[in-house]
């Protein structure tokens, strides 16, 4: 089985010979910032909310925010780092929440329903996270 970026960078758990301790948890952020870009995209809205839309295997939006359980999860399931882990979990966080901001295509987000004036047309979500009525 191959190893992720991000469990290459990470080792084991601790900085490499006079390695800063800062330079460690930014090098294992950025790679986990690398592998998360293999299986979805960061994005980020007009409001400034920043998230991660994990496309594989099943679509699912992540909210790039420290008291997120999908994101506790997600990172748990990929990286077996637990929220609990401090130094380790709060490094990946920042380097996703900087990717979403930095590089993140902006998107505008609607509930349920939205009236564009300029073009006359009402968009109604079916609820099914895939079809939209205009």
């Amino acid at each position: 089985m191959t190893m992720t970026r991000f469990e290459n960078e990470l080792g084991n758990g601790k900085p490499k010979k006079d390695e800063p301790k800062s330079t460690f948890t930014s090098r294992i952020a950025t790679a986990a910032v690398a592998d998360f870009k293999k299986e979805g995209n960061f994005r980020k809205t007009n409001g400034g909310e920043l998230f991660y839309i994990l496309e594989r295997p099943v679509a699912v939006v992540v909210p790039l925010a420290d008291n997120s359980i999908e994101l506790h999860t997600l990172v748990m399931r990929r990286f077996n780092v637990n929220a609990a882990s401090k130094d380790i979990y709060s490094a990946l966080l920042i380097g996703f929440q900087i990717e979403a901001f930095q590089y993140g295509k902006e998107v505008v987000v609607h509930q349920f329903s939205h009236a564009d004036i300029d073009t006359k047309t009402l968009y109604v979500s079916l609820l099914d996270a895939a079809s939209m009525l205009t």
